[in-house]
């Protein structure tokens, strides 16, 4: 979660842990970004599109390309997978 807050916050978006551990990331009032802890993998999920993604390790560059709605350009790394969204 730390991680995640610093980067966050710089772009003035608002970090929301919700009581079953998952992070909400709020971008202009509104639900921007989903995670959630799955094992060891983390399940990622745009919620103002249809796209999702697990990863297998939230870095810096993984972070900063998710919150620049970029993830996609990093699915050629072996631990990013974009799956459909439902």
């Amino acid at each position: 979660m730390r991680i995640i807050k610093e980067p966050v916050e710089k772009r003035g978006m608002k970090l929301n842990l919700l009581p079953n551990g998952v992070v909400v990331i709020v971008k202009d009032g509104y639900g921007f970004i989903q995670i959630s802890a799955v094992l060891d993998k983390y399940y990622v999920r745009y919620l103002n599109r249809k796209d999702a993604f697990v990863l297998s390790d939230l870095d810096y560059d993984a972070i900063e390309a998710l919150l620049d709605e970029k993830l996609d350009h990093l699915e050629r790394r072996k631990d990013v997978l974009k799956i459909p969204d439902v």
